[in-house]
């Protein structure tokens, strides 16, 4: 097992531009995983990373993973090839994956990612399952709803306004 623990916190939305044409052209894996409840729990929120062939392992409980995040332990392996990365993906109504946030994964270490739910809505045209660049997130959140659960709001209602301004009511 690693003996290193990386901890990383992310908002689920930004993507270098660099790496976003890598994560295209690469193999992925996805397994399902749970972020560990704020009460705790015992949900199934670790994973063991795969690297010939490259997967993942059917997540399991891992009582070291703190609350709102999960694991992915990555194995030994010499960079920069191959380049692994790790982090929170999507899957496309046409079944295609798209890692949504990611990093490179650092060999031999286990990644903890705690997943920021906080969601930005916009009116615009984007295509589906193309990397979103910093710069362009950036002038999406300037005009965007913020619906933030982390505070523990459970449901957000967005109304999009006459004026193109949208008004954003949450509760509990």
């Amino acid at each position: 097992m690693p003996s290193k623990t990386g901890k990383i916190a992310m908002d689920t939305t930004l993507l270098a531009p660099s790496l976003a044409a890598l994560a295209k052209s690469q193999t992925s894996s996805v397994q399902k995983v749970t972020l560990t409840p704020k009460n705790g729990g015992n949900v199934n929120n670790y994973t063991n990373m795969l690297v010939d062939p490259v997967g993942l392992t059917p997540a399991i409980f891992n009582a070291g993973v703190p609350s709102g995040a999960f694991c992915i332990s990555v194995p030994p392996y010499t960079p920069p090839v191959p380049s692994y990365t790790v982090g929170n993906s999507i899957i496309n109504e046409d079944g295609s994956v798209i890692l949504s946030s990611f990093i490179s994964a650092p060999p031999n270490v286990n990644v903890q990612i705690g997943v920021l739910q906080i969601y930005y809505i916009t009116a615009a045209q984007y295509s589906v399952g193309s990397a979103m660049t910093y710069d362009t997130y950036s002038k999406v959140i300037a005009t965007a709803a913020k619906c933030d659960f982390t505070t523990g709001y459970t449901t957000c209602n967005v109304t999009y306004n006459a004026d193109g301004t949208f008004k954003v009511t949450q509760a509990y």
